[in-house]
């Protein structure tokens, strides 16, 4: 069946829930859930007919003494109405980088999109989004899943799609020495952002069934489902506890990891950035971290204002010495997610064994590579800034990525002539080069190695991998199919405007290989015309449109 009939039928669907909604019948009623001691969750209902319930409390405010702390359990009332028609404010972060109006400490809730009329039986499978942005942005409310939940009823494969928001920056990634002591006495949390992603999925295991989902059909999507940091925070869970933790508090059964994995970037002793944490901790008035013991107390006691106005700060401050290649606020060793270095837990195969779905987008590197490098002499001085000297031989990687325009790198994007280069001379390939280094350092090597190891220790669960070569209309061609510019197909925002051209039909294909996956653990489905394949089996599938270029690379399932 065609694409343009899949619309069509799509839209009969919507217009029929829109109509059902306008018509005053039981549709248009207020959905309600129940939960625990006779707590009623009160939810509204979408322009589709969809039911949400959103902005419920996960947990509870992370304030005073539970500001730099583990998350703890919101405590339901009985009897008590919860309003879950509006979603809660995200968590404190820099809204230049996103467009957020509301912004709060107290920010720890969660999302529940369902398809109408479910009942406690209706047992569905649930995909759980977690949205990246380094650990330092992002919010639930900025990833609208309409499309996705109405796509899954139309393939018969209906779904219930969770989202919720987890403490960022400073609120949810300090890390020193004073809160590692801290933490080993239990009165504060190394990598609490990383608990928030926990406890969420533990009140999914506690709650979806009520909603109509099973909690036995859990998948996170990163970017679960999830992508860039929030895929990474899938891969701190799958090596959690030894590799033990996702089976042992069943947390999900499958995982989507969109760009992003568990060694995608180094996760240091917390002590190593203890120089972070004084600049922080001085700039929100409280003296040095390390010579001042309270100084942990003087951070809990300042208000949310102070502490958003130290943390724009010291994201500004580079830290000297160490590679800046480090997030600002980020994991750290902590014992139970992180016992050491990530890459170390994946190379020992102390990983979790779940169905995988992972992949990276063709140029993932372009938007943090540096425009201003205009010359061969110049690179080697910025990527010992990136890197960490003692363990980058800058001579051997230079080599890996020649100097030469014509040659081009890893980095390829589409049809792009020099004339469309950020900045002259128009004959440098330097951008290229560090666009490449990048993303193959942070994205690609993170994949693969987490594959590798994943296939080594077990033959009991599949693992699928993919490239994304689809550029996306109206970019600047010269950053090529950059990190994050496959979200809105996954989400269906090309899907359901432009279903006959190319990016629509990506669009559509993506949608229904993430449903497929989350409701039978694979992304292969009966009218698939590219299926993807085993990524131990090591085979090329292509699925190419007329105006570009086949590629060729082993792992990979090309989508477009």
């Amino acid at each position: 069946m065609g694409s343009t009939t899949k619309w069509k039928r799509t839209s009969v669907i919507l217009a029929v829930l829109s109509a059902l909604t306008r018509s005053g019948g039981v549709l248009a009623q207020s959905p309600t859930v129940t939960l625990g001691q006779n707590t009623t969750v009160v939810g509204i209902r979408d322009s589709f007919g969809l039911e949400e319930f959103l902005g419920i409390p996960y947990a509870q405010p992370p304030l005073g003494n539970l500001r730099y702390a583990a998350p703890s359990p919101v405590l339901l009332n009985a009897s008590s109405v919860v309003n879950a028609t509006a979603y809660g404010p995200v968590c404190v972060q820099d809204p230049t980088y996103f467009d957020v109006s509301q912004m709060s400490e107290d920010c720890l809730s969660i999302n529940v999109i369902r398809p109408p009329g479910l009942n406690s039986t209706a047992q569905l499978p649930v995909m759980v989004w977690i949205f990246g942005g380094s650990f330092i942005e992002g919010g639930s409310p900025l990833y609208p899943a309409g499309g996705l939940v109405a796509r899954s009823i139309l393939l018969n494969m209906p779904v219930i799609y969770v989202s919720f928001n987890y403490r960022l920056n400073s609120f949810g990634f300090l890390a020193s020495s004073e809160l590692a002591d801290a933490a080993q006495n239990g009165t504060a949390a190394l990598n609490a952002g990383l608990y928030d992603i926990q406890a969420a999925l533990l009140w999914v295991q506690q709650n979806i069934a009520s909603f109509g989902g099973d909690p036995e059909k859990v998948c996170p999507i990163t970017r679960a489902f999830g992508e860039s940091a929030g895929a990474i925070s899938i891969g701190s869970l799958l090596v959690a506890g030894g590799g033990q933790a996702v089976q042992k508090l069943g947390l999900f059964r499958a995982a989507i990891m969109e760009s992003g994995a568990p060694s995608g970037h180094p996760v240091p002793p917390p002590e190593y950035l203890n120089p972070r944490y004084e600049l922080f901790a001085t700039a929100a008035g409280c003296g040095s971290g390390l010579a001042n013991s309270s100084a942990l107390a003087c951070l809990r006691s300042a208000s949310t204002a102070v502490l958003y106005n130290a943390t724009i700060y010291a994201l500004t401050q580079r830290i000297t010495p160490g590679p800046s290649l480090s997030l600002p606020f980020a994991r750290v060793v902590d014992g139970y997610f992180h016992n050491t270095q990530a890459s170390q837990q994946v190379r020992s195969e102390a990983v979790a064994t779940v169905p995988l779905l992972m992949g990276n987008n063709l140029d993932e590197g372009t938007i943090f590579a540096s425009t201003a490098v205009t010359n061969a002499s110049e690179l080697p001085l910025v990527i010992e800034r990136k890197a960490d000297p003692p363990t980058v031989k800058v001579c051997d990687l230079l080599e890996l990525y020649p100097d030469d325009p014509s040659l081009g790198s890893p980095y390829a994007p589409i049809n792009v002539s020099l004339s469309y280069r950020f900045f002259p001379p128009l004959t440098t390939n330097q951008f290229k080069r560090f666009a490449a280094m990048l993303g193959d350092s942070i994205f690609q090597a993170g994949r693969r190695l987490l594959l590798d190891a994943y296939i080594a220790k077990n033959q009991s669960y599949p693992a699928w991998n993919y490239l994304f070569v689809q550029n996306t209309p109206g970019a600047n061609p010269a950053k090529g199919v950059y990190h994050a510019s496959e979200i809105p197909f996954v989400y269906g925002g090309y899907a359901f405007n432009n279903a006959t051209t190319i990016e629509g039909q990506t669009s559509l294909f993506m949608l229904d290989a993430w449903i497929t996956f989350a409701n039978t653990m694979s992304p292969n489905g009966p009218n698939r015309t590219c299926s993807f394949i085993d990524y131990q089996e090591k085979v090329d599938c292509s699925h190419i449109p007329d105006n570009l270029t086949p590629l060729s690379s082993p792992y990979m399932a090309y989508i477009w």
